[in-house]
């Protein structure tokens, strides 16, 4: 995760810095304030006017219990948000309704199994969806900006939906259930630079000839066979 977070403090801005990975996302997790609708489904977040003041692009909602995506409100300026470590079991648009400027979404360790479709987050340049429960690649198809892509540790046993993700720079597919690499599984992905596929059940790879700007491949722990 600290790897990711270094590459996003390069591809943000050369002159900002996101989340320091030490201190402000644990900080940042008790300026935020969670309270029930008075139908007890809905769980809105709320910070005071000097909470956003002193991070107004960033908030971090990781282990606080979350079992639905909260409503964040008040909140035009969000760009990084982390919900690492909760109990959410689905994303949807209206999820992001209010959050059209974010570019760092991270879901690490949650119970999602199915990926919505994400057009409205069309600035968004990181996803990190690891340690889900998502059976299939979809919904991506509007994040052209997208450059890190982090599906780890899931349930997906087949590469698919990714030919749009021009922009797409790291891919991480490392602990599922793939079998197999199709001739044109990576259509579409000419930017990428890092593909881990480690820890699968992959016998065969027909060909990565979509892939002109590939510099890292990891493949330890497969079925390959010469």
């Amino acid at each position: 995760m600290i790897k990711i977070f270094k590459y996003f403090c390069t591809i943000y801005s050369p002159t900002e810095s996101p989340f320091n990975v030490e201190n402000d996302k644990v900080d940042g997790s008790n300026t935020v304030t969670l309270q029930w609708t008075s139908e007890g489904k809905t769980v809105v977040a709320t910070r005071t006017a000097a909470e956003k003041e002193k991070s107004p692009d960033r908030i971090c909602l990781d282990r606080r219990g979350l079992t639905s995506f909260p409503n964040i409100i008040g909140e035009p300026r969000l760009r990084l948000l982390s919900l690492q470590h909760n109990l959410l079991t689905k994303i949807e648009n209206c999820n992001f309704s209010q959050l059209t400027k974010l570019v760092f979404l991270d879901l690490y360790d949650n119970q999602i199994e199915k990926v919505c479709n994400f057009e409205i987050l069309e600035n968004l340049r990181v996803l990190l969806i690891g340690k889900n429960r998502i059976k299939k690649i979809e919904g991506l198809k509007q994040l052209s900006k997208l450059e890190v892509l982090d599906l780890h540790g899931n349930q997906i046993v087949q590469i698919s939906d990714l030919n749009n993700l021009v922009s797409l720079k790291v891919l991480n597919l490392a602990g599922n259930n793939i079998k197999a690499i199709g001739y044109h599984d990576f259509q579409g992905l000419t930017s990428l630079k890092e593909l881990n596929l480690r820890r699968n059940k992959i016998k065969k790879l027909l060909g990565f000839d979509e892939t002109p700007q590939l510099q890292k491949l990891y493949l330890s722990n497969n079925d390959i066979s010469k």
